[in-house]
């Protein structure tokens, strides 16, 4: 720029600079932590299923983001705590889970699922030692899949994990023996119970009163509610005692603007309505018209379609019936003459 070259490591500098000379200097946050947890107690989350997980944070003063989640009743991904660490280890785990213990308190069956992170499991048993540890099911696929180079296998045992019966269990298990003997091993030597479905040591039972999953607008009390007050009928309009306030109110009809280009003939059909389709007049038919048909026509074949015997389409080039001036075959003949003369003239 301006004749100038400068390379891109000075340019980034300079920028920094800049931004210092104008906000000051930043400096390295310390550990951080924020709870969300205003609704836990309020029994929105309908499962103690916590998720835990920390990603590194790509920037100038690197560190690590954890991040504490749930689901709600509507199994949608509630937020329970978020925190800022200088890196994923032991101390800034324990600390960012004894922040959490603080906000959540003590609550029975709780089940934490992580990646395997050593640094998580270290402070799950330290700060939550009644909890249960199990594994990420899409992590420890992604780790077979990493460890061994093959998708199929991660998928099979994606979906033995998933398995709702000991039967399917075993089947799945089976094809990935079959299929791969050293992730069949791998898989085995990682306790079962903590990441597949069927060896889960407890039953998920989240313990929930249906009737609050219900709104209230639907209860039978509320339409009990509703019908308890004696409707009145609104009656003609003639009758209405109508204020002279509202009377003089001149209600206008609102601004438009007219849509550019050029208005829809018809609607865009649903793909489940059915599609019409229509024929040609002439040779009864699809995929054209009779303005642009150059089959010949049907002579009384039913009473729509009576066409008069002497009627016969012809050629606007050479007169001929048969075809049209599009596929007349002495288009050629016709106009080298035409051309012949023009460069005469």
């Amino acid at each position: 720029m301006y004749g100038i070259q400068i390379m891109y490591s000075k340019a980034h500098q300079a920028l920094h600079y800049a931004l210092s000379l104008t906000y000051g200097h930043m400096k390295k946050p310390s550990n951080y932590c924020r709870l969300l947890v205003t609704c836990w107690n309020n029994k929105i989350l309908a499962q103690s299923l916590t998720y835990i997980d920390g990603t590194n944070v790509k920037g100038r003063f690197g560190g690590t983001i954890f991040v504490a989640t749930a689901t709600d009743r509507n199994e949608q991904v509630y937020p329970i705590a978020y925190g800022y660490g200088d890196s994923e280890n032991n101390l800034s785990e324990e600390w960012f889970l004894d922040c959490l213990k603080g906000a959540l308190g003590h609550i029975d069956d709780l089940v934490f699922i992580f990646d395997r992170h050593a640094s998580i499991k270290a402070g799950i048993s330290k700060v939550f030692p009644y909890a249960t540890h199990t594994i990420c099911c899409w992590h420890f696929a992604e780790n077979v899949k990493k460890q061994f180079h093959r998708k199929d296998v991660a998928a099979i045992m994606d979906k033995a994990a998933r398995a709702y019966t000991e039967f399917k269990y075993s089947q799945y298990m089976g094809e990935l023996c079959n299929l791969h003997k050293n992730a069949f091993d791998y898989v085995e030597a990682t306790s079962p119970h903590k990441w597949s479905r069927v060896h889960y040591p407890q039953r998920r039972e989240w313990n929930l009163d249906l009737t609050s999953l219900c709104a209230d607008y639907y209860k039978r009390q509320t339409l009990i509610n509703v019908y308890s007050v004696p409707i009145m009928p609104v009656g003609y309009s003639s009758s209405w005692v109508v204020p002279s306030d509202i009377i003089e109110q001149v209600v206008l009809n609102p601004k438009t603007k007219r849509q550019s280009g050029r208005p829809m003939e018809g609607r865009h059909a649903s793909s489940s309505e059915r599609t019409t389709t229509f024929l040609c007049r002439r040779c009864g038919q699809s995929s054209h018209n009779s303005m642009r048909c150059s089959n010949p026509p049907l002579i009384n074949e039913g009473p729509s379609r009576i066409v008069p015997k002497e009627y016969h389409r012809k050629c606007s080039v050479c007169h001929q019936v048969g075809h049209n001036k599009q596929t007349c075959p002495n288009m050629e003949s016709t106009v080298e003459p035409l051309i012949l003369i023009v460069l005469y003239l």
